[in-house]
């Protein structure tokens, strides 16, 4: 507890060390983050680590529809490079957003390139849409010769981590019905709205990296003072023993953060974001309610029963679903009753369910278990019939094992009757 109030006490700060730009799709930068205690220190920069390299979020192109190409190993006339060498360097292309764009492009985005004749074709020949753009605009997709066309739709999305797509063979995307009818389709559009020719070829997928953090590393560094007074001889270390101690007991473990990203985030906004997310994370984890698996998992599945079985009953109106022992009224012809026969439904349904739940689902202690198998208190059931004061003078059943009762029950949301 004391070292819990240190800590909410010392002003922990975040500082960047070096930034630089290492290439258009190399950002690095390097943090210090702090100060905390040993054993803090290894878990928040683990916490951080994890967060940048799999939470973060990042555009990629998925899929692309070439003309004149079938399959990934199809050959284009007048292009040097082949159908499957243009998929690897399109998946290589870095696309970014502004802030002010990101909310807009939450859907899949399209994109075009079209460029003839001969010359070298690169990032910034492809028509993307509004609020994103290319990393890298020199960089390399294909060469042309003077008689070759290049017309490319590419399918844009945001993503976490990566998607490795299904490849699709030769064979089936040459005899696939469908891919000829899309064909067809395509070619008659393109006819009547007397555009260049529209794209009839079935979209090859990519496997995209949405990832915009390339690597992460991270050193736990010890301030100076108390290696100083470590490496002191054994006689000053005797006399300053006292000091020595209250040294440890501070905060002072600086996490060294080292950022490399791709160029579309900076590596400050990286951390901003990393730590937001893990924020966000255990702030709702810090609302969750623990329950018991057991008996939450039993009665979570008879609530999706009987909301199953009341529907029916109150569709068709039949109340001969109740117990008998209950005697509930038959309902009238224009179900003026049904609200009530449902109530004493639900009270059937409950008293069941309570009855077939043991106490040995509950997170009770031996002691506490035998004194209520000796007082032939077995289900649910018949424990809430018992209220707090009755349950005290059972022997043995003190006032602990009534706190550990109390505490099992409310993980389920049951409460004693009243005294």
């Amino acid at each position: 507890m004391e070292q819990t109030a240190e800590i909410s006490k010392q002003n922990i700060f975040i500082s960047c060390r070096e930034s630089r730009i290492e290439s258009p799709r190399s950002f690095y930068g390097s943090f210090s983050i702090g100060p905390f205690h040993s054993g803090q220190s290894l878990t928040i920069a683990n916490a951080l680590r994890r967060t940048l390299l799999s939470e973060i979020k990042g555009f990629a192109i998925t899929s692309a529809q070439i003309s004149g190409a079938a399959h990934e190993y199809a050959i284009l006339p007048g292009v040097r490079e082949s159908v499957l060498d243009i998929l690897l360097n399109l998946k290589e292309i870095v696309l970014k957003t502004s802030s002010s764009a990101k909310n807009r492009l939450t859907k899949s985005q399209f994109a075009t390139i079209q460029v003839r004749g001969g010359g070298v074709v690169r990032a910034k020949d492809i028509k993307l849409p509004i609020g994103l753009q290319c990393v890298d605009p020199e960089q390399y997709i294909a060469t042309l010769s003077d008689a070759g066309e290049l017309n490319i739709q590419l399918k844009i999305q945001q993503g976490k981590n990566y998607l490795t797509q299904n490849s699709t063979t030769f064979r089936s995307s040459l005899n696939s019905k469908e891919v000829q009818l899309r064909q067809l389709v395509l070619r008659k559009l393109s006819e009547i709205k007397q555009n260049p020719p529209n794209l009839t070829d079935k979209p090859l997928s990519i496997d995209a990296i949405f990832m915009p953090i390339l690597k992460v590393n991270y050193v736990i560094q010890v301030e100076e003072n108390i290696t100083f007074a470590i490496q002191k001889t054994q006689n000053e270390l005797s006399e300053t023993l006292p000091q020595m101690y209250n040294l440890k007991k501070q905060a002072n473990n600086i996490i060294v953060l080292d950022i490399w990203t791709n160029g579309s985030i900076t590596p400050r906004q990286a951390l901003a974001t990393a730590c937001q997310k893990l924020v966000q994370m255990f702030a709702s984890l810090e609302k969750i309610q623990v329950r018991n698996s057991l008996v939450f998992k039993s009665l979570l599945f008879s609530e999706k029963n009987y909301a199953k079985v009341l529907e029916k009953f109150e569709f068709e109106m039949q109340p001969k679903l109740v117990n008998s022992q209950l005697s509930p009224p038959v309902a009238d012809t224009d179900g003026k009753n049904i609200q009530f026969v449902a109530e004493k439904f639900r009270v059937y349904w409950t008293r069941k369910k309570l009855q077939e739940t043991a106490i040995n689902t509950l997170n009770l202690s031996l002691r506490c278990y035998t004194c209520l198998k000796r007082s032939n208190i077995h289900n649910l059931y018949e424990l809430i019939h018992y209220s707090q004061d009755e349950l005290l003078n059972i022997p043995n059943f003190g006032p602990k094992s009534l706190e550990e009762l109390t505490l099992s029950l409310n993980e389920i949301g049951i409460q004693f009757k009243d005294s």
